[in-house]
């Protein structure tokens, strides 16, 4: 079963919760939100967005010949999950710094320089949203 394909596979019968007709379940109050966030619910999301991301990585790598195209971090196949920069190390490891292999060089490079990148606007983001300095005129 793919990625994908498990946000659409049936249900089992076993796996489903009964109907309780007698106690409806209630929305959330104002209180609820207060005292109990389910932060976790709403940070789900970004976690597969994390791992959709690393996919993506993983995938280029392996197009650029850095990463064996039968990977798991490439398929995507088994419940081994793989990190950000254990795929990088990998990488960085295959890679041979030689004029022949220019394009994978390139390709390592400009992927290490849009992380950096992007690390670098999120955490100019987070400062100045926390140490905004109000500049009147």
């Amino acid at each position: 079963m793919g990625f994908y394909d498990r946000y659409n596979a049936p249900q089992r019968p076993s796996a489903q919760r009964p109907v309780d007709d007698a106690h409806p379940k209630r929305g959330r109050g104002v209180f609820g939100l207060f005292f109990n966030p389910q932060i976790g619910m709403s940070l789900r999301p970004l976690r597969e967005t994390g791992r959709m991301f690393t996919h993506m990585i993983a995938l280029i790598l392996a197009q650029a010949n850095l990463l064996d195209s039968r990977h798991p971090a490439v398929t995507n196949v088994g419940g081994e999950r793989y990190g950000l920069f254990e795929i990088l190390n990998i990488a960085y490891q295959r890679i041979e710094w030689r004029q022949e292999n220019v394009v994978q060089c390139s390709v390592f490079v400009a992927i290490l320089g849009s992380i950096v990148l992007c690390g670098m606007a999120l955490v100019f983001a987070l400062f100045t949203l926390l140490f905004h300095a109000g500049v009147h005129r």
